[in-house]
């Protein structure tokens, strides 16, 4: 697998956002719910979507077999989060990022790639959680070859 690493430096961006406990077997249908109920809050309050969805992986415990995540999607305007849903910063700034071209299935292996890649070179280390960033996703196309994901890591 070729992800294209690179370091790149990013724009600050804030989120809309969802925090969400889940397991392997269903973790596809609830961040997808997760970033249909952030999309319809986003809708209502009148706020411009300014980038495509973010599934943050956060670095809290949980019990095995069960998946943290945050769901998020950045926005610029006002709005009022509903229960369960939080407005959070992503500080923007030095990343590594990989790029992913095909199914999700192959994520956690990009992810091994990714790391390995951070653990290998002189970079400095990760600051914050790292995150995916579905450029391309089951929304935007039907062929999951088709599907692209930057993985990111922030730098310190």
């Amino acid at each position: 697998m070729d992800l294209g690493i690179e370091r790149r430096e990013l724009e600050p961006e804030r989120l809309l956002a969802i925090e969400l406990t889940t397991s392997a077997d269903h973790f596809e249908a609830d961040l997808s719910a997760a970033f249909g109920r952030i999309g319809e809050v986003l809708t209502a309050a009148g706020a411009v979507f300014s980038g495509p969805g973010v599934c943050v992986h956060p670095k809290r415990r949980t019990l095995p077999g069960r998946i943290a995540a945050v769901a998020a999607i950045p926005f610029e305007g006002q709005v009022e989060p509903e229960a369960g849903m939080k407005v959070m910063e992503l500080d923007g700034g030095s990343a590594l990022v990989g790029i992913l071209r095909g199914p999700y299935e192959q994520l956690p292996e990009a992810w091994v790639e990714l790391n390995d890649s951070l653990a290998k070179g002189e970079r400095p280390r990760a600051k914050t959680a790292p995150y995916d960033r579905f450029l391309r996703s089951m929304v935007n196309v039907v062929n999951p070859d088709e599907l692209i994901t930057e993985l990111v890591i922030p730098l310190a």
